[in-house]
């Protein structure tokens, strides 16, 4: 019974009859709660990851209760307790060893590896959840709050998904993205990697998985921070589109999800793409045209997560652009970007040239049939000057 409960991840404490009798089932119920906690810790972090015992004796409020159950515990080896005086601190912990006598260690390292899949990857929550919008967390604690903040737990029930071709052909630059935190770690601590359920692997599970599922996810309940910040529920999870520059540019709007494309659309293509080039000061209308002419040229930078996002855009645009004028298109900038080498005369009519370029972009798009499909980060300063 014990293996089994190792294996599925849900070790139950060994039963204690004779303190439900003596001190009641509520404080049995939090030292239940107490051994269940040392052994998330274990799943999650591993051996000899300990749990706070002052915190458990004010959850359980009976130090003779806990005194006697810990001691129980340790007498069998199920735990071991470490106390410290002079610090006013003591821990306990799971012994990794008690339990290697139901299981092996590799089926311990697959029960870890698997828990933490489950707890890091992305998931699509169910609609009719709380998602929080009156929530807030203070020092840890989730607590609900009079002020209500229904646009951020609305968010949370809108979809996303990864555009899992373009991951799949860049899967070595995402997934070293991905762990590159977990990769820094190894260097300073290279026993990091003794732990088959370390990080590492886990990203590489977790960026696999978003190959085959094809998603859609969403970020799920939230909560608040003491000064009404969104903290999206995704944030822990691997591979989020937040904590991840390189996901946000493989970012893929589902299908019902997805605007007609417009001229203001159009615009804002062209003004991220100067963000992304490395566009630094100047006019909105010049910003819009080293966009365009980014565009044009298919310029990339020296930085493959932002090429990843920039290839995706221009994908987007000429999918957008799909008709017979777009021979004419191309050759009005080619003379474009002539005019702005040639001579002070030639140079003086860009300005016209661009104007006209532009008009004729805008009727393509407006007569186009087609609807976004790679999103943006739109530069709010950009459409203001």
């Amino acid at each position: 019974m014990i293996a089994i409960q190792i294996l599925v991840g849900r070790l139950q404490m060994p039963n204690i009859h004779d303190m439900v009798g003596v001190y009641g089932p509520e404080v049995y119920k939090q030292i239940e709660g107490m051994f269940k906690a040392m052994w998330n810790a274990y799943l999650t972090k591993g051996p000899d990851t300990a749990v706070s015992l002052p915190y458990w004796a004010k959850r359980i409020n009976h130090p003779r209760a806990m005194n006697q159950a810990l001691k129980i515990l340790s007498d069998y080896n199920w735990i071991t307790v470490s106390t410290r005086p002079n610090n006013n601190w003591s821990e306990a912990y799971i012994n990794e060893s008690k339990l290697l006598t139901y299981v092996s260690k590799q089926q311990l390292d697959q029960v870890r590896m698997y828990n933490k899949f489950n707890k890091y990857k992305l998931e699509l929550h169910m609609l009719d959840q709380d998602f929080g919008a009156n929530k807030m967390k203070v020092n840890g604690k989730v607590c609900t709050v009079n002020r209500a903040c229904n646009g951020f737990a609305k968010a949370g029930k809108v979809p996303f998904q990864y555009d899992t071709d373009a991951l799949f052909r860049n899967f070595n630059t995402v997934l070293s993205e991905v762990n590159k935190g977990i990769e820094n770690m190894i260097l300073e601590y290279p026993g990091i990697i003794d732990d088959h359920a370390n990080y590492r692997e886990i990203g590489q599970n977790i960026v696999e998985s978003l190959i085959y599922e094809k998603g859609p996810y969403n970020s799920g309940p939230r909560t608040s921070d003491p000064r009404h910040r969104n903290n999206a529920g995704y944030l822990n999870k691997i591979a989020n589109p937040v904590g991840f520059k390189v996901m946000r540019g493989l970012l893929d709007i589902p299908e019902e999800f997805r605007n007609e494309c417009t001229p203001d659309g159009l615009r804002n293509k062209y003004l991220f793409i100067a963000e992304l080039i490395g566009f630094k000061s100047g006019s909105a209308k010049s910003k819009e045209q080293v966009g365009r002419t980014a565009y044009y040229n298919a310029t990339l930078t020296k930085c493959d997560v932002e090429n990843i996002w920039l290839k995706r855009l221009y994908m987007d645009l000429n999918n957008a652009f799909r008709c017979k004028l777009e021979s004419i298109r191309y050759a009005r900038h080619t003379k474009i970007e002539e005019y702005k080498a040639g001579s002070t005369w030639h140079q003086a009519r860009v300005p016209a040239m661009i104007e006209d370029l532009v008009s004729l972009e805008n009727d393509i798009i407006t007569k186009a049939d087609y609807k976004w499909q790679v999103p943006i980060e739109i530069d709010m300063s950009a459409l203001t000057y």
